[in-house]
């Protein structure tokens, strides 16, 4: 038996999730971001979109002062993780990912954060077939923030998760 948090997408379709509009329209303003470090040619969110991209270096595709925004296939999240993490010391890393605070991953991403903002609520995001949003995502999710001479401060913030099936909506304060 599968425990309650375990993925019920099929696993081909499991990494090509997408984030919402919605929270994009909160985080790229908020945070500067312009590159999509994990998207592919269907669902990149910013001017420059990265795909396969663990091998290069995300900050040579990040004019300073901006941020690179990362929401890495959930099902090895580790490398991405470390390369978050890697290319926080020469740019702004804005990282969404499941509230997996039971995973080493999600702890050296918690030790090197500026900022850990948590949902209040779990946002739901659009399926890779559908193009639908669906909500009932199985855990909430957590936003690292790591910013270059800031890393380790950890300061702890909280968003609320909006309707994305309603056609007009309250962003995050």
């Amino acid at each position: 038996m599968k425990p309650f948090y375990a993925s019920k997408t099929e696993k081909e379709l499991r990494n090509f999730w997408e984030t919402p509009p919605a929270f994009m329209a909160w985080a790229v303003p908020k945070w500067q971001l312009v590159v999509d470090a994990a998207c592919n040619e269907f669902n990149c969110k910013l001017p420059v979109g990265l795909t396969d991209s663990l091998g290069l270096r995300w900050a040579d595709y990040c004019p300073p002062g901006m941020g690179v925004f990362l929401n890495p296939p959930f099902d090895v999240v580790d490398p991405w993780a470390e390369k978050a993490i890697e290319t926080a010391h020469d740019r702004r890393m804005v990282m969404l990912v499941n509230a997996a605070s039971g995973a080493y991953w999600w702890h050296k991403l918690a030790d090197a954060a500026t900022e850990v903002w948590q949902s209040r609520g779990r946002m739901g995001f659009i399926h890779p077939v559908t193009r639908k949003v669906v909500n009932g995502n199985n855990l909430p999710q957590t936003v690292f923030v790591l910013e270059p001479g800031r890393l380790g401060e950890r300061r702890l913030e909280s968003f609320d998760v909006v309707d994305y099936s309603k056609e007009s909506f309250q962003p995050w304060k």
